[in-house]
């Protein structure tokens, strides 16, 4: 009997000093719950440091995914489909301004057409009748149809300008290029070269 109850008493030792292994193992729950009970009471008795990376993740954020394997799409403006595309410079520039500039001082006569006088129509007229043969009209408007319509940034050396809007001008001249033009201006005065900077044309007029 007597060694039986050692045999349990070993044995009771043994199980008791598993349960303090094991129990020494596990977490203090204990300072946990004291963790807990402090934070809530806004004093924090320990706190374990958190490694800190430097980086601050901002979640308020949609995330965007971008896919780089896509060519960059370049705008485009569209073009304008009524803009006219200017025509060649006229072959002819060089006769047409050699022959108005024969002309400088010739006085303004309202309805004449040369050679002697001129007034802005009739020296157009006149100058391109002789440097190319070519029968542009009498007057400004029917002028306007001689050639094709250009901008008169666009206009070269022979090309016509002419003042007012398409169908009701009032004055015409020849383009010199560089922003002068040579002109029958006015009664009164004679023919003279002037610059678009003192005298804007409405538009050109490039002479088939």
């Amino acid at each position: 009997m007597k060694k039986i109850s050692l045999k349990k008493s070993m044995m009771t030792l043994m199980m008791i000093g598993s349960v303090a292994v094991t129990a020494s193992a596990l977490p203090n729950f204990a300072s946990a719950n004291v963790m807990a009970g402090a934070e809530n009471t806004g004093n924090v008795a320990t706190q374990t440091a958190l490694p800190n990376t430097g980086a601050s993740a901002d979640y308020s954020q949609p995330i965007i995914d971008y896919n780089y394997s896509q060519p960059a799409q370049t705008a485009t403006t569209p073009v304008a489909t009524n803009q006219q595309v200017a025509a060649p410079a006229s072959s002819t520039g060089s006769a047409v301004v050699a022959e108005a500039m024969k002309h400088l001082g010739a006085p303004y006569v309202w309805g004449a057409k040369g050679p002697d006088s001129f007034d802005c129509s009739g020296f157009t007229h006149y100058v391109y009748q002789v440097a190319t043969g070519k029968e542009i009209g009498g007057w400004t408007v029917p002028q306007e149809s001689a050639g094709t319509q250009i901008s008169v940034d666009q206009a070269q050396a022979g090309d016509l300008l002419f003042w007012g809007a398409p169908g009701a001008t009032y004055h015409v001249a020849i383009s010199l290029g560089n922003g002068q033009f040579i002109q029958a201006p006015a009664p009164g005065q004679s023919v003279s070269i002037s610059s678009v900077a003192d005298f804007a044309p409405s538009f050109a007029v490039r002479v088939n």
